[in-house]
């Protein structure tokens, strides 16, 4: 026999709990887990300046020049807390790609019931790994 402590013993029965709750998922679409090429591919780029995004795929193309407030701070000294680093502008650039991708699907009525893959395409090694984590 095995002695059970009591948070143990409360966390088989949150555990019991969840599984016996049938209002929770406990699947996934497999093409949430099976790896698939993409379907279109999206590319974007910042500087302290602005940033932009394309795809020829999706027929999309979006330019921002930043506001006098980003492009000063975006200068600033690296140890000054107020300074806007370019690895958070260049993110800033790959979520405006995926929203624009989503809304050029809607607009354009693409399917997204099959879980289409999408390519974001970026150069800036902080703001690729951000984003897929």
């Amino acid at each position: 026999t095995f002695t059970i402590c009591a948070t143990l013993r409360e966390e088989l029965a949150f555990i019991t709990a969840l599984l016996d709750d049938w209002e929770i998922p406990l699947c996934t679409p497999i093409g949430h887990i099976v790896p698939r090429e993409p379907r279109w591919t999206i590319a974007g780029d910042a500087c302290t300046s602005g940033g932009g995004g394309w795809s020829t795929d999706l027929r999309v193309w979006w330019h921002w020049d930043f506001t006098e407030e980003i492009i000063r701070r975006a200068a600033l000294g690296k140890r000054n807390s107020r300074r806007i680093s370019i690895n958070v502008l260049e993110t800033v650039v790959i979520i405006i790609n995926y929203a624009a991708a989503m809304y050029a699907c809607h607009i354009d009525g693409l399917p997204l019931d099959d879980f289409p893959v999408l390519l974001n395409l970026c150069d800036n090694t902080s703001a690729c790994s951000w984003i897929n984590k």
